[in-house]
């Protein structure tokens, strides 16, 4: 037994990853009069067969099938087994120094690799591992992609060139506009496959054909939502990449929502993305900034305040009805509340701890708010401890008792603010962030279509268009 203590199952499932939790869902890729056969094994059905025409939608493919080389016929036998007419062959191979798979012209696939339970022996003391292709130092996408959160690698080279037939297969089902079924088992396999896919097809020059097949595939799982709320680093540079909005922005929302992610990876993933991403994420922080001052500054108005004078109802007076003196006291209890949270708590002023403070207060008060529970945020005894105090009498009008009345208005206080806060923060045009997000943290970043980190790349594309 290895050094692991585990056996073969047990080591793959839990140092690394199986192609098998993914099901993929592909109908035969065998086109009828195609003359390419592209090889992603020895193996018949890993024998795709497509028409150049369409392979030539890409530059990449376009001049391996271009008759400017001396020889495009194939030098494996097999293929002229499979089907008539065939010109030209393609098979899939690993470069050993960058640890990627990949498909070179005229050549034959790299035979079977040792079998993962046979190189389990080999390596379960070393723990090599393999990186996904979209981490591997072959794709384009290198260090422009964090890994997936908690992302597991690729321990055996079974399992690697599994996953490089897979994603293979998907990326040219797609060209073929062949639909693909892909049932969720694992999200973190679900996830780093569609990277894999578009890192394959920035690397075949074949992303802006295959962008938005590649983005229904991320649109149909109705779970993608909840996803980019724990991976939100991933899903940004996967959304910059393909041009979605919604991916973009939601991850966006994600990433700079949440001062627990704010600290910490989030701002070491800032090196990974292109300077344009950089910018929209260093100005949506400052808007961010402003709408928590915005948000501190409304809710200092409920109770007379703002953040640079005291009360601007400046005392308690005596001469006032018992009705006003209650929900003067009321209001004062607010205020204390805030200037306790903002203020004492509040210590640095660097941008994260101040968002983490920001973020505690607006989820106490929308917590407390829906439960109705402002008793239990401004503490049980309070009202009938201000009645003692300043010897407060029954409203004369209602005959309402000075406890009652301070309940009622700390209630309608804190509703109110409730309000304020989720007025500005829950945005209705992002329902999918603001409901993973509950309320915990800002989620009302409006997202211009000029501010997309590809705003400019896309206006060129279309001046160059209408030049033309």
């Amino acid at each position: 037994m290895a050094y692991s203590g585990l056996d073969f199952d047990s080591y793959r499932s839990y140092y690394g990853r199986d192609p098998l939790s993914l099901v993929v869902k592909i109908p035969d890729l065998k086109v009828g009069g195609a003359d390419t056969a592209i090889h992603l094994s020895e193996a018949a059905q890993d024998i795709l067969l497509v028409p150049s025409e369409v392979l030539k939608a890409s530059n990449w493919f376009k001049a391996g099938l271009s008759e400017r080389w001396a020889s495009s016929a194939i030098t494996d036998s097999s293929t002229s087994t499979i089907a008539e007419g065939i010109r030209y062959s393609y098979g899939l191979k690993r470069d050993t120094d960058d640890d990627g798979y990949s498909l070179f012209r005229s050549q034959a696939p790299d035979p079977d690799p040792i079998p993962a339970s046979d190189e389990f022996w080999i390596i379960a003391d070393t723990r090599q591992t393999r990186a996904d292709f979209y981490r591997s130092a072959a794709s384009p996408s290198y260090g422009t992609i964090p890994a997936y959160a908690d992302a597991k690698p690729i321990v055996f080279l079974e399992d690697h060139r599994k996953h490089a037939i897979r994603d293979h297969r998907i990326m040219l089902a797609l060209l073929l506009g062949v639909d693909v079924d892909l049932e969720v088992k694992d999200w973190m396999e679900w996830a780093t496959c569609l990277a894999n896919v578009v890192a394959y097809a920035q690397y075949y020059d074949l992303l802006p054909r295959l962008a938005p097949s590649i983005k229904q595939l991320f649109y149909r799982q109705p779970g993608i939502w909840e996803d980019i709320a724990s991976s939100s680093e991933f899903y940004l540079a996967l959304g910059d990449i393909l041009r979605s909005e919604a991916i973009f922005g939601d991850a966006l929302r994600h990433f700079l929502g949440n001062p627990e992610r704010l600290g910490g990876f989030a701002q070491a993933a800032l090196d990974f993305y292109s300077f344009e991403t950089q910018l929209v994420i260093h100005k949506k922080s400052l808007e961010l900034g402003f709408l928590n001052q915005e948000i501190e500054d409304a809710l200092r108005q409920l109770t007379f305040q703002d953040r640079y004078f005291a009360f601007l109802d400046t005392r308690y007076d005596p001469q006032k009805s018992e009705r006003d003196k209650a929900i003067f006291l009321a209001r004062a209890i607010l205020a204390e509340y805030l200037n306790i949270q903002f203020t004492t708590k509040r210590g640095s002023y660097h941008r994260v701890m101040t968002h983490n403070v920001t973020h505690n207060v607006y989820q106490s008060i929308l917590v407390h708010a829906k439960h109705d529970l402002s008793a239990r945020l401004f503490r049980t005894q309070t009202p009938q401890q201000l009645t003692s105090i300043f010897h407060l009498g029954r409203d004369r009008n209602s005959g309402a008792s000075p406890q009652r009345i301070i309940r009622e208005e700390l209630k309608r206080l804190l509703d109110r603010a409730a309000q304020v806060i989720s007025s500005r923060t829950l945005d209705e045009d992002a329902p999918r962030a603001a409901r993973f997000s509950s309320g915990r943290y800002l989620t009302n970043l409006d997202m211009r279509k000029d501010e997309h980190p590809w705003a400019r790349e896309v206006q060129r594309d279309q001046s160059v268009e209408e030049e033309d």
